[in-house]
């Protein structure tokens, strides 16, 4: 079930290669989580040293929201 909008971005010859994803994460795949990881940490430093007031109900989003991330980036 592809997307009509990218189906005809792929018919239309404007270079767009369909990408077939896989359900199993490869190493390259996983340096990749985590280097996206690492950027959208740099990118909201900031932002994150300003939210040093979050509710206690953030604060519990926020840790399990880690330590769900870390599980899944340890057991790949």
């Amino acid at each position: 079930n592809i997307s009509p909008y990218l189906l005809e971005l792929h018919e239309q010859p404007i270079g767009l290669p369909i990408e077939v994803k896989r359900l199993q994460a490869t190493s390259d795949d996983i340096g990749t989580y985590r280097a996206l990881l690492a950027r959208v940490i740099e990118l909201n430093q900031g932002d994150i040293d300003r939210e040093r007031s979050l509710t206690e109900k953030e604060q519990t989003f926020w840790s399990v929201a880690v330590r769900v991330l870390r599980k899944k980036l340890e057991s790949e």
